[in-house]
């Protein structure tokens, strides 16, 4: 007599839905987190604190980091406090970047790192032209800008942006990586496919019988 093995259930051909599910939504997670970085962009660029030529301003720094110093070549109205005259939206005056004075709470002058100085920066209507970096620690920080202008600084945008795409990049393939995990450990779970085994029940012959 022959005995067939039993067929295997239909889960056990469906190992793969599990990690295929894992890179659908890692892939889903990550176009959705590089789609905002262009709107990260414009976020960042309106948080943006101004000075206007002629004035001392004061800005507010949270945590320690880089800002980028900006003189800008075309932005919208900027409201000023005091006697500090307004400044409409339109096209700005050319500044002297040697007329950007920053200090700290002390009073001392914080230096300008030029090393990555007449980098253009344009986020919708707003564009701006790089002076520079600073490295800033929480606290006030004082701007002047001495001559006709207005000066930006805050967060670099496409520091901000690449940084976004990053994450994104990151995400789809720290998914691909756990999916292939998955895929790999389910394959040794599972039952075997049945192979062509087979059980032969033999019994001893029958002799005649005797007397």
């Amino acid at each position: 007599m022959i005995v067939e093995p039993p067929s295997g259930s239909a889960g056990r051909f469906r190992w793969w839905a599990a990690p295929v599910g894992v890179a659908l939504v890692s892939l889903l997670a990550s176009l959705a987190i590089v789609a905002s970085a262009g709107s990260l962009r414009s976020t960042v660029a309106d948080e943006l604190a101004r000075g206007v030529g002629g004035c001392d301003s004061l800005v507010e720094v949270d945590r320690r980091g880089t800002l980028i110093v900006v003189a800008e070549v075309n932005g919208g109205p900027v409201e000023t406090v005091g006697s500090c005259p307004g400044v409409p939206a339109g096209t700005r005056a050319e500044l002297d970047p040697t007329g950007v004075i920053l200090a700290d709470a002390s009073g001392d002058v914080v230096g300008l790192d030029r090393s990555d100085p007449g980098r253009v920066i344009q986020v919708g209507d707003w564009s701006g032209r790089v002076l520079g970096t600073v490295v800033v620690e929480p606290g006030p920080l004082l701007l002047r800008v001495e001559g006709d202008g207005v000066v930006a600084v805050g967060l670099d945008p496409d520091a901000a942006a690449s940084r976004r795409r990053g994450t994104g990049v990151a995400v789809l393939l720290g998914g691909l990586a756990l999916a292939a995990l998955i895929a790999v450990s389910g394959r040794r779970r599972r039952d075997p496919v049945a192979t062509a085994t087979a059980e032969v029940v033999w019994g001893p012959p029958q002799g005649p019988r005797l007397g």
